[in-house]
């Protein structure tokens, strides 16, 4: 369940550009926030561009523990990672996703953030190729 957090006017004298920030629990570690932040482009923006639908798959990420952080039996240690957010950025195939990763031997918790696409022609600002990464250790 992401929570707004913070919605930051940016670029733009009239008609601006957002950058969103939200905070996103761990749904299976309790005790860990991951902050997102994310960029929006005007409407005005949009419409000049022709893609009205769609917003830069740009992101940043930061993670926090909120006190004991205890790993729970079962959590999955899959090299893959596992989900625990995604947000659509454009009516068709391209999706801003954070998943987890479980580094058994550090004993942390691993968050990565990154745009997934359908269509890999349509990527102008190369945001597929772009992540972030912040981890949280496991103290409980």
């Amino acid at each position: 369940d992401a929570r707004i957090v913070a919605e930051i006017p940016a670029g733009g004298l009239v008609f601006k550009d957002t950058i969103n920030l939200q905070a996103i629990p761990d749904p299976k570690v309790p005790g860990v926030t991951i902050y997102q932040s994310d960029f929006a482009k005007s409407g005005f923006d949009k419409l000049r561009s022709g893609d009205f639908f769609s917003d830069p798959g740009a992101s940043g990420l930061s993670c926090v523990s909120n006190g004991k952080v205890v790993v729970p039996p079962g959590l999955s240690t899959d090299k893959a990672g596992e989900e625990i957010f995604a947000e659509g950025k454009a009516l068709f195939g391209k999706t801003l996703k954070v998943k987890r990763i479980y580094d058994k031997d550090g004993n942390n918790l691993i968050y990565v953030v990154f745009t997934e696409r359908l269509n890999k022609d349509d990527d102008k600002n190369n945001s597929r190729f772009k992540s972030q990464v912040c981890a949280v250790h496991a103290n409980g």
